[in-house]
């Protein structure tokens, strides 16, 4: 590919894909109830119920960070202002040993001044002795409100500073397969950066399979930084990994 010269891209994906299974939707509804039951419990000031749906870790953990009543009603108050109005599910994945599962969601809230707050959500879980157990929700930004690249177009070679040596990784949010060139969007910290890879025909012949390139897959990116773009980069050496 001539836009793409010297380019060495490394995936360690030539044998074939493992990915976790999608979520199935009954799954997804007993982990989503699973939820709610936790914030139902929170809600209602019962602390040992809400830890008992926990897992065993976190709760262990939980339990020796809140010893006091005032730790206990400090927590709780807390969570309560965590609790979501409205949850939309944008991806849910089970582990291949069918013992770990992860759901994404985008979650929102009115405050008491009337402004509604939306901010991503990751909810952990784990079965133990055959329940399911939430390990952690995890909180992040509003996705609208993430800075990200200046400009998603592509520009060429000699826009990135060959002596630049940049390194970028995190999940992928967004791929665009076009005709000259991959488009892969990464969450890096509280930030998207914009990825530049050869595009989907050409991939192969540099060990990255494009079915890897989806939403939620980790990336590690090597390569040149933008002129003046700090969130743009060309990728000399990509490595792509499953969502765990």
């Amino acid at each position: 590919m001539t836009n793409f010269p010297r380019l060495l891209l490394v995936a360690g994906l030539l044998a074939p894909v493992l990915v976790p299974a999608a979520m199935d939707g009954q799954l997804r509804s007993q982990l989503l109830n699973l939820y709610n039951r936790y914030n139902a419990a929170i809600q209602a000031g019962k602390l040992d119920d809400a830890l008992a749906l926990r897992s065993a870790e976190a709760a262990k953990e939980l339990r020796a960070g809140i010893k006091t009543a005032s730790d206990r009603q400090g927590f709780l108050d807390f969570s309560k202002q965590t609790i979501p109005d409205a949850i939309e599910v944008k991806h849910g994945t089970i582990s291949k040993g069918g013992s770990k599962a992860v759901i994404h969601a985008l979650v929102s809230k009115k405050l008491p001044d009337g402004a509604i707050v939306r901010a991503e959500l990751r909810l952990d879980y784990a079965e133990e002795n055959g329940a399911w157990k939430l390990i952690q929700p995890t909180f992040g930004p509003d996705p609208d409100k993430v800075p990200s690249c200046q400009s998603e177009s592509f520009d060429p070679i000699g826009a990135y500073a060959d002596a630049s040596n940049t390194s970028v990784g995190g999940p992928i949010v967004r791929v665009a397969f076009e005709a000259q060139y991959t488009l892969i969007v990464v969450r890096v910290a509280d930030e998207n950066n914009c990825v530049f890879a050869p595009n989907r025909d050409e991939l192969p012949k540099f060990g990255i399979a494009p079915e890897a390139l989806v939403p939620y897959a980790m990336v590690e990116a090597d390569g040149r930084k933008h002129k003046s773009d700090a969130r743009k980069v060309w990728a000399d050496n990509l490595k792509v990994q499953p969502e765990e």
